[in-house]
């Protein structure tokens, strides 16, 4: 009986040393590049990352139009729901001079108004973009002389749906959604905004129209305000309550709470110091 060979073990994990580690050094370096996708994550929110400064000659510092996209965590249909809002807080010199106007009873000191967008949402395998496709639309407004009066009208009001044709096209990357493409489509005519987003500063937006199934020349939009359209991506946790500060002054702060993206059973309470009203959270220094 001839003797083992002593070196056939360590020629045999060579080869497999050097099988395995391509494919697995291929998988690391492929995670680190990864583009992260709508649907990967567990509560992924798009939130508009330069929210609009409103005219100071009329409005108080900390008013603000905000724009954060949520999306349904326990359903399969792929909900989701666009939030604009606007917290408006009225410049004390110009309530005086329209109170002298128009008189105490209509003006108030601080408005909220806000539009909610619901539909659905595509994301597809290997691609960078994902689609949302908004069926029905909900306005709402309300005013008040205290934020807390205010917040409690936003909470009772009943708004009414209407029904629309909208989409909207998202470009995600690690860390900024960038929206490239949005659709409108009414009875009678249909019209497409393209954006080119690019890091430098030459951005442009180019409008399509057509008119009855009949297709329109594009037309520039020199004067569109790009920096509404990137989004930062945020990240909620199943056992967090998230929320986001739309507005604050020295002795208030008010934050939002999307429903969808906090619609969980396991999600705590409001944090200490902090007092729920609707969709909102107030917070008032004593």
């Amino acid at each position: 009986m001839s003797p083992k060979a002593q070196g056939r073990p360590y020629f045999y994990w060579l080869i497999c040393i050097l099988i395995f580690f391509p494919i697995l050094g291929c998988s690391v370096l492929k995670s680190f590049g990864k583009t992260r996708t709508f649907d990967e994550e567990f509560g992924l929110i798009l939130y508009n990352k330069s929210p609009k400064k409103l005219n100071p000659r009329f409005f108080s510092e900390g008013s603000n139009h905000h724009v954060l996209i949520e999306r349904e965590l326990l359903e399969k249909e792929k909900f989701i729901t666009k939030w604009e809002l606007s917290f408006l807080a009225f410049d004390k010199e110009f309530l005086t001079s329209a109170k002298e106007k128009f008189g105490n009873d209509s003006v108030f000191t601080y408005k909220l108004s806000w539009r909610k967008k619901s539909g659905q949402y595509s994301n597809a395998k290997e691609s960078k973009n994902f689609k949302t496709t908004y069926k029905s639309v909900e306005l709402g407004e309300v005013s008040a002389n205290s934020i807390e009066e205010l917040l409690q009208k936003a909470a009772a009001f009943k708004p009414v749906p209407s029904k629309i044709q909208e989409t909207e096209t998202f470009r995600m990357s690690s860390d900024v959604a960038l929206l490239v493409e949005e659709q409108i489509k009414t009875e009678f005519s249909s019209y497409i905004w393209q954006h080119d987003l690019g890091e430098t500063d030459k951005e442009s937006s180019t409008l399509f129209q057509s008119l009855l199934q009949t297709n329109g020349s594009p037309k520039q939009s020199p004067n569109y305000e790009y920096s509404q359209n990137r989004f930062e991506i945020l990240s909620s946790e199943p056992n967090k309550l998230f929320y986001k500060q739309i507005y604050s002054d020295s002795k208030t702060s008010v934050f939002f709470v999307p429903p969808l993206a906090n619609a969980l059973s396991v999600k705590p309470g409001e944090p200490v110091g902090l007092r729920r009203i609707g969709n909102f959270l107030l917070k008032e220094e004593k």
